[in-house]
C-alpha cells in the first residue's frame, strides 16, 4: 500500500501580521500535483489542519477544493483527524455523507477505537484514526480511568485500541501529539502550540510499538521517534523563522506484506518547495545591503538580524528596497558595549537628554530595537501636546 503522509497545513496561517493562504494555495497544489502523479492508495493527514478553531471563509474554501480533487477527481482514500488548532465540530460537519467516496474525517476519540478497513493485493489494512483530546476531555469521555495528561489520555485510548488489536495483521494508526522516547531530544520550532501549559504534554513511544506504522503530527520537523515505523510528516511549509533549515514535504510509505511480528516498510520524503523561503540573514546594515543573493532569494521571507554598534537610521527603509519581504528585523549589539550602554542610562546624565531622547533610549533598551520612522514621529506629536511640567 502507497501512503502519503501529511500534516499540520495549518491553512489560514498568519505569522506577524502576514497571511499565507496564497503560499498555501500553492503549496497544496503542489501536493495535488505530486498525488495525480504517484497516485497513493490513501492520504493520511495528521491533524492541525486549519490554523484557528475559527477558520476563515477562505480556509475553509482551499480545504474543500483539496478534499474534493483527492476524493472526487482523483479517487483516494483520506482519512484525517482533527489537531489541537482545530475545531472538533467544524472540521467534522457533513463528513458523513463523503464516507462511501472514501473520505474520512476523525474527531470523536470513542470513533478512534475501532478501526477503518481498507484493503490492497496484501489483504486488510487497520486505520486507527486517533484525534487530539485534552486531558480534561478525555476524563468526561472516559470516566473511570485516572486521566492526569496527555501520557495518559494515549494509555488509555492506544490500550483500548490495542485490547482488540488483530497482529496478523496491518495496522496503522494516526497520532497528534507530542511523542517521545524517552532520552531521545526532537526537533521542535516556535510555531508549535504548547498542548499543555504546566503540565507535561509528553507522550511515550512505547504504547505504539504494536502498529506496522505510526503517521504522527503536531511536530513541524520531519523526523522519526524511536524507529522509522513511528514518524512526524512535519508541516508542508515553514511557519517561522526557527524552520529556515527544515525540509519540507510529504513522507512517502510503502507498507508491504506482513511478516512476522511487523509488515514490509520503506519511507522517504516528498520534498516540496514553495516560491518563496523563509531565511534569516545576519550582518552590518553595509552586509545585508550588500549580501550576495539572487532575486528570487531577495524576494523570500526574510528576518534582518543587524550587528551593530553605533546608532541606526531607518534601517527597515533602506533594507526594503534590496529585499520585498521583510518580517522582522533584530538589532544585536556587542555585549561589552551593550552593558557600558545599560550603565550609562543608568545614571543621572538622563538630566541631560531630552524626554524624547529618554523614550528613544528606554525602547532601544527594552526592545533591541530602534524607534524610528512613523513610531517615532507619533511619539514626538503626542509629547509636544503634553504637559511637559508633569516631567
Amino acid at each position: 500500500m502507497k501512503i502519503y503522509h501529511t500534516g499540520d497545513w495549518h491553512i489560514g496561517k498568519v505569522f506577524l501580521h502576514k497571511s499565507f493562504i496564497d503560499e498555501q494555495r500553492e503549496v497544496i497544489g503542489k501536493f495535488l500535483e505530486k498525488v495525480e502523479s504517484d497516485m497513493p492508495d490513501l492520504v493520511i493527514i495528521a491533524g492541525d489542519i486549519y490554523d484557528k478553531s475559527i477558520p476563515t471563509v477562505e480556509a475553509v474554501g482551499l480545504l474543500n477544493e483539496t478534499l474534493s480533487k483527492l476524493v472526487m477527481e482523483h479517487k483516494r482514500k483520506v482519512v484525517i483527524i482533527s489537531g489541537n488548532h482545530d475545531s472538533a465540530d467544524r472540521l467534522s460537519f457533513g463528513s458523513e455523507m463523503l464516507e462511501d467516496k472514501g473520505l474520512h474525517i476523525v474527531t470523536d476519540v470513542v470513533k478512534s477505537i475501532s478501526p477503518i478497513e481498507l484493503e490492497d493485493e496484501h489483504g486488510k489494512v487497520n486505520v486507527y484514526a486517533v484525534p487530539y483530546i485534552s486531558p480534561m476531555k478525555a476524563r468526561a469521555v472516559f470516566p473511570g480511568e485516572e486521566i492526569k495528561d496527555h501520557d495518559d489520555v494515549a494509555r488509555v485510548v492506544i490500550g483500548k485500541i490495542c485490547e482488540k488489536l488483530d497482529k496478523s495483521e496491518r495496522n496503522i494508526c494516526i497520532y497528534h501529539g507530542f511523542v517521545t522516547n524517552s532520552g531521545e531530544r526532537l526537533q521542535e520550532s516556535e510555531s508549535e502550540r504548547p498542548l499543555s501549559i504546566g503540565g507535561s504534554d509528553e507522550v511515550s513511544a512505547e504504547y505504539f510499538k504494536d502498529f506496522d506504522y505510526v503517521a504522527l503530527g503536531h511536530l513541524h520537523g520531519p523526523q522519526k521517534v524511536k524507529t522509522e515505523r513511528i514518524r512526524y510528516s512535519g508541516s508542508l511549509m515553514k511557519y517561522s523563522f526557527s524552520e529556515q533549515n527544515h525540509r519540507k514535504g510529504i513522507t512517502s510509505v510503502c507498507l508491504g506484506e506482513k511478516q512476522v511480528g511487523s509488515a514490509e516498510m520503506s519511507c522517504n520524503i516528498e520534498e516540496i518547495y514553495p516560491s518563496r523561503d523563509m531565511r534569516i540573514i545576519e550582518g552590518s546594515l553595509e552586509e545585508l545591503l550588500a549580501e550576495d543573493l539572487s532575486e528570487a532569494e531577495r524576494e523570500d521571507y526574510i528576518m534582518a538580524r543587524i550587528v551593530a554598534d553605533g546608532e541606526l537610521y531607518s534601517p527597515k527603509d533602506k533594507l526594503d528596497k534590496v529585499y520585498k519581504n521583510i518580517l522582522r528585523i533584530e538589532i544585536k549589539r556587542d555585549a561589552t558595549r551593550l552593558e557600558g550602554e545599560k550603565a550609562e542610562f543608568s545614571r543621572a546624565n538622563f538630566r541631560e537628554k531630552s524626554v524624547l531622547e529618554l523614550f528613544r533610549d528606554f525602547y532601544a533598551e527594552v526592545t533591541d530595537m530602534e524607534l524610528e520612522g512613523s513610531k517615532e514621529e507619533k511619539l514626538a506629536s503626542l509629547l509636544e501636546n503634553m504637559d511637559m511640567e508633569e516631567f
